[in-house]
């Protein structure tokens, strides 16, 4: 990894955002990052298409010993007093550049804001419309159903009727026939 000192950046490249040199270190790593960073190393050698599963290390860092912490502490104080002030960080940027880069990322999340408002009120009044017919459908079917378990119950009525009415007649009509027969077999003993 090359190290370069702010004499060697052009400081005009370096605001307007182009990397000179892709391998240029931006910040020293914390002792969590040099932990990451000797865990992907381990992983790689391993199998090199392997991926390092983030909340697996977290875990373990802060399950790992203070000792044992140490050592990646370490290596981060080494890396910094290697670096000293030779990463990009101490290159002064442009106050005017930030500041419209600031104005364009308030102006971007104040226009993602509105348009997430007025989504969610159509959308609220989209159901609210679609609930207010599915209620108004639903108490049309009610009202229908109760008019049926009327006409129902008016109908089973009825039906009862009928069929006191049917029995009624058939009693009468075996009551007849019976009449009959006992008439007709005097007869026949009268012959």
């Amino acid at each position: 990894m090359s190290l370069i000192s702010l004499d060697d950046v052009d400081v005009e490249a370096a605001t307007s955002g182009e990397l000179l040199d892709p391998n240029i270190k931006k910040e020293v790593a914390n002792s969590f990052g040099q932990y990451l960073r000797s865990l992907s190393e381990k992983l790689m050698k391993e199998n090199p298409n392997a991926r390092l599963d983030f909340d697996k290390a977290l875990r373990n860092w802060k399950e790992m010993p203070e000792e044992e912490k140490s050592e990646f502490q370490l290596k981060s104080k080494q890396d910094r007093i290697e670096m000293k002030d030779q990463y990009r960080n101490n290159i002064n940027r442009k106050a005017s550049n930030t500041k419209a880069l600031d104005r364009e990322r308030r102006a971007r999340e104040w226009k993602d804001l509105k348009l997430k408002k007025e989504n969610e009120k159509y959308c609220s009044e989209k159901f609210r419309s679609i609930l207010a017919r599915a209620e108004e459908k639903f108490e049309n079917k009610m009202e229908e159903n109760a008019e049926l378990e009327q006409e129902f119950c008016d109908l089973t009525a009825e039906n009862d009727e009928l069929v006191k009415r049917l029995d009624k007649k058939d009693n009468s009509e075996n009551s007849w026939k019976l009449k009959y027969k006992v008439l007709f077999e005097e007869h026949k003993r009268c012959k």
